[in-house]
């Protein structure tokens, strides 16, 4: 016998502190169907499904862990770390002695 799961409502704050982003890229994120979507509790209010932001969050873990996570990323550079110094273009200064 399954039992029904018992529903917790994450609000905005709480959403944001749980996944580790701002509100306007949980939005952002949202609007790309990438994040899951927020119910309407009444009036103006709304939350997020604590069960669905675990199930995003166990999502993003997992392809982290697979290596699948690259598309995802909102900055793919991170992790290469900053340019050599070789890569570097020369300064002006460089230039004009070289000469």
């Amino acid at each position: 016998m399954t039992l029904p799961i018992r529903y917790r409502v994450l609000r905005l704050e709480a959403t944001c502190d749980r996944v580790g982003l701002t509100a306007p890229t949980v939005y952002r994120l949202m609007q790309l169907g990438q994040f899951p979507r927020q119910i309407l509790l009444g009036g103006n209010s709304r939350g997020w499904l604590e069960h669905e932001i675990n199930a995003w969050l166990e999502a993003r873990i997992k392809a982290r862990d697979e290596g699948t996570d690259a598309d995802a990323r909102v900055n793919p550079n991170i992790g290469r770390g900053r340019p050599k110094k070789a890569d570097a273009a020369p300064i002006e200064s460089e230039l004009s002695t070289a000469a």
